[in-house]
């Protein structure tokens, strides 16, 4: 279940989580059963694409039939008509609200979906388990310490409660993760109840719920241009993103300026993950129990491959994937998080 996987992984960092035409044709009956079963819908067809051939501009897509479509290049006159089929620009959306149905369906967790968490938290129902009951909820992203005032705080006479998570387990005994208890099977889902009960047993096994978390509490954070990282806690903790590659010295470098070097230098150092979280920086959101300290705002991925000079916008994606997954690697609470195209930095403070 290559596709599903990568999807649930997907959906950590970005909502909605979105299939190009081009990763599900790798996996083509994987894709085939989401989009029978609903859990992949084709998203709106593009009106525009990258231009191809000055590579400077979106240009307005021209169909000519179902597999034939051209753009135009508004900046080189002589580029003329560049034909391609449009079938491979189709991108897939993640339903969320879709697959959740399925898990409570399969699993006979009743009542009604809701969203409790904009976005982030979802409360699937409840279950009964040797006459016990579980409220049962899907968190979106993994750090599930940012609930923890929620979780302590939530009354009510059901004192047992599940979290399904997408693929990994967090430090949090109360978390299932989807992607153990799933695989696409022919043509359809097939679902591991047996590990799912377990999951319930051993929840009743262990004490009231507490989430356990690794990660380094962020009291101060700051940016240091000067030497691409960041610096946490005055100290404590450092994340660099200096380039490790040796800097050359170039043939016509006699000549230039002292500040004319120091450009040079510069560029050598700075990584396109260090200008896209630079870029990012100045519209940061600073969260802490829920509530905004620092409201941000958000960037697209046209913006952020501008600024970065990444080649494309899925070269920009490809690099806010890294950094999140150096974040994690790192173990501190701060996240790039993608809705609708839009990016954001977010820093979880204790």
């Amino acid at each position: 279940m290559v596709l599903l996987k990568k999807l649930l992984n997907n959906l950590t960092f970005h909502s909605p989580a979105i299939l190009s035409e081009e990763e599900g044709k790798q996996h083509p009956k994987e894709l085939e059963v989401l989009i029978l079963l609903g859990i992949l819908k084709q998203d709106t067809f593009p009106q525009e694409r990258w231009c191809p051939s000055c590579e400077n501009e979106f240009v307005p897509i021209q169909i000519v039939s179902k597999n034939r479509a051209f753009s135009l290049c508004t900046m080189n006159e002589e580029a003329g008509r560049d034909y391609f089929d449009p079938q491979n620009l189709k991108v897939w959306q993640f339903d969320i609200l879709r697959f959740l149905g399925l898990i409570a369906k399969e699993l006979k967790i009743n009542g009604e979906i809701k969203n409790v968490v904009a976005n982030d938290l979802w409360q699937v129902g409840s279950i009964k388990k040797d006459n016990r009951h579980f409220l049962v909820f899907y968190s979106r992203i993994d750090d599930l310490h940012t609930y923890t005032d929620f979780f302590d705080a939530f009354k009510s006479p059901i004192k047992n409660f599940v979290v399904f998570t997408n693929t990994e387990t967090p430090l949090f005994q109360n978390a299932i993760p989807i992607a153990e208890i799933v695989e696409v099977k022919n043509k359809s889902l097939a679902w591991n109840t047996k590990l799912f009960q377990e999951y319930l047993l051993n929840t009743l096994r262990q004490p009231k719920a507490k989430i356990i978390s690794t990660k380094i509490p962020i009291k101060d954070v700051r940016i240091d241009e000067g030497n691409y990282l960041l610096e946490i806690n005055k100290g404590e903790k450092i994340v660099s993103f200096k380039s490790k590659k040796k800097i050359k010295k170039v043939d016509f470098e006699e000549g230039l300026t002292r500040e004319e070097k120091e450009q040079l230098r510069r560029e050598a150092l700075e990584t396109k993950q260090w200008k896209i979280l630079y870029h990012l920086w100045d519209f940061r959101w600073e969260i802490k129990d829920g509530k905004n300290l620092l409201k941000g705002d958000f960037a697209s991925l046209e913006n952020l491959k501008i600024g970065s000079k990444c080649p494309t916008t899925e070269a920009v994606y490809q690099h806010i994937k890294r950094i999140n997954n150096r974040f994690k690697d790192e173990e501190v609470p701060i996240k790039i998080e993608g809705k609708n195209g839009k990016y954001r930095l977010i820093i979880n403070k204790s």
